[in-house]
């Protein structure tokens, strides 16, 4: 099975007390204190078209309520054709095959 890890994004509840979050997964999702959350995509990219789930993430971010604590790295078609992903690692950014695998967009 593949591991999609860099294409995850975790969100963690910095509020100081349990909370819905009525744009997190299709329904909303509750959260405690300090914990996390996490799922295959982009939250940005989720809300995005959403008028109401736009204004309550930044309302969520913006209030110190939330904070998104890991946002799926950058995937690009490198100059050989080949796959890769944009990471950090120590502050020095790095290019790297999928987690999935590496593979070329010729084949």
């Amino acid at each position: 099975m593949a591991d999609l890890s860099s294409i995850r994004t975790k969100v963690r509840n910095i509020s100081g007390g349990e909370l819905f979050f009525g744009f997190l997964g299709p329904h909303g999702v509750s959260l405690i204190d300090d914990e996390y959350y996490s799922f295959v995509g982009d939250l940005k990219s989720l809300v995005a078209g959403n008028a109401r789930k736009e204004k309550a993430l930044n309302d969520a971010l913006d209030g110190d309520l939330l904070r998104i604590v890991v946002d799926p790295l950058h995937i690009h078609q490198d100059t050989d054709n080949s796959v890769r992903y944009t990471l950090s690692t120590a502050g020095t950014l790095a290019i790297a095959d999928p987690d999935w695998g590496a593979y070329d967009t010729d084949s």
